[in-house]
């Protein structure tokens, strides 16, 4: 995934950012794994809280690392971001 987040010649900074998307990435598909897997058990309403919590954590912390990568890239010269079209709502960088 990585490979696909960095480009050649990139700056320290934004190779740690890309690191900490990736990181972000692995950490949001384990809580999805988890809580996939725990809603299916017999679970109390707290415990079922609790799991549902720890999901949206993982959510907002990978587009919060998302969000930084594009905010260091936007400010690199080189870099251009592609405003989202109505229908995908996505940004594209070009470099």
């Amino acid at each position: 995934m990585d490979a696909h987040l960095l480009m050649e010649g990139a700056s320290p900074l934004e190779k740690l950012l890309v690191e900490r998307v990736v990181l972000c990435w692995l950490r949001l598909q384990f809580a999805e794994q988890y809580a996939t897997l725990t809603m299916l058990s017999g679970l109390t309403f707290v415990e079922i809280e609790y799991i549902d919590k720890q999901l949206e954590r993982a959510q907002r912390w990978y587009l919060n690392a998302l969000q930084s990568l594009a905010r260091v890239r936007k400010r690199l010269p080189g870099w251009f971001i592609l405003q989202p079209s109505p229908r995908t709502k996505e940004s594209l960088f070009l470099h």
